[in-house]
């Protein structure tokens, strides 16, 4: 429910936007997606600090980052919009425990096309968003069939963080691969500037323990197909 409320928020914040430059330029309003790929660094040092101490993996620092993106606004308008969503995911292993970590973000962001020539199209932007992290402990299990499997110990420990939320500077590029500017190559880096630490919670319960954020390096690079109207 708080995850829809957010998303809720985000979208209304977005159309406002939209609704807000539509008035003031003449210019006509197009929609199109981003589908991308890349790495993203990760901010978990007190986590790890914990793990390690527990004889526990550690989370890489390093992952993987598929992003989905739509965008809003002419490209022959200098302002336009995009909501962003991602994913960066991880796993690793030590003495017989697998660890798998996810953080998901969200975000709202406010371009700027500062050139527009030709093939080539520069932006920066910045943003706001929201983050949540998912860590998941499995330890080997000893049983040797389904029931046994009921009445042991758990063999899987479950962690998540919520409401990580961040300013997200970022600077993009876009190549048009056609004349009609309709498939265009893109690469985009930020950084995500986490706003505030939280510690983890077992079952939605706050815990005592190391705080994370949404704090990270990301860079990334795919296609757009823009729709123009």
């Amino acid at each position: 429910m708080k995850f829809l409320q957010s998303t809720i928020c985000l979208i209304f914040l977005t159309t406002f936007t939209i609704n807000s430059i539509a008035q003031t330029r003449s210019y006509g309003l197009f929609s199109g997606i981003s589908i991308m790929g890349g790495i993203s660094t990760l901010k978990v040092d007190e986590t790890n600090d914990a793990l390690n101490s527990a004889g526990l993996p550690n989370i890489p620092t390093n992952a993987a980052i598929p992003s989905f993106s739509i965008l809003l606004n002419s490209t022959a308008d200098p302002l336009f919009v995009d909501l962003s969503f991602a994913s960066a995911r991880t796993k690793s292993s030590y003495h017989a425990v697998d660890l798998r970590f996810t953080q998901t973000y969200l975000d709202v962001n406010m371009n700027y096309s500062v050139v527009n020539k030709n093939r080539h199209q520069f932006y920066p932007s910045l943003g706001f968003g929201w983050a949540m992290n998912e860590l998941k402990l499995v330890y080997p299990s000893v049983a040797n069939n389904f029931n046994q499997s009921l009445v042991l110990p758990a063999t899987e420990k479950s962690y998540t963080n919520q409401y990580l939320w961040y300013i997200n500077p970022r600077l993009s590029y876009d190549f048009a691969l056609t004349k009609r500017h309709q498939l265009l190559l893109t690469a985009r880096a930020g950084y995500r500037i986490g706003l505030a630490g939280k510690k983890w919670q077992i079952q939605n319960s706050n815990t005592d323990g190391p705080r994370s954020n949404a704090s990270g390096f990301y860079a990334l690079i795919g296609l757009t197909f823009a729709i123009p109207r």
